[in-house]
């Protein structure tokens, strides 16, 4: 029985990660871009926050329970700019996310 070299599983436990990466990335631009499209809607401006559904079949890395660190970054970044930023997690693991502009701090 020949015993497989180590450097092969390497290799491939590596493009995994890579990949891994990648999905992380595109569903963060996804979901940040989504996001920055609703709050310039001007429709929106007068309701004074949004709610944003994260089916996990859209983003099935950042509604794991991995991806809780991912959707911690984007939290702080959107407070970072002054807004309230909620979670929401299902039973079915989809994410509910709700930012709020209704009680800004003019602290920025």
């Amino acid at each position: 029985m020949i015993i497989p070299r180590a450097i092969f599983l390497n290799q491939t436990y590596q493009k995994s990660c890579i990949e891994h990466r990648h999905q992380v990335m595109k569903e963060i631009r996804q979901f940040k871009s989504e996001i920055v499209r609703m709050l310039r809607a001007t429709e929106n401006h007068k309701l004074g926050n949004i709610r944003i559904e994260m089916p996990c079949a859209d983003y099935p890395v950042l509604t794991s329970t991995g991806g809780r660190e991912h959707l911690a970054t984007i939290r702080n970044e959107i407070t970072m700019a002054g807004y309230d930023v909620f979670f929401t997690y299902t039973e079915s693991g989809d994410v509910s996310f709700s930012v709020d502009w209704r009680m800004v701090v003019n602290n920025q």
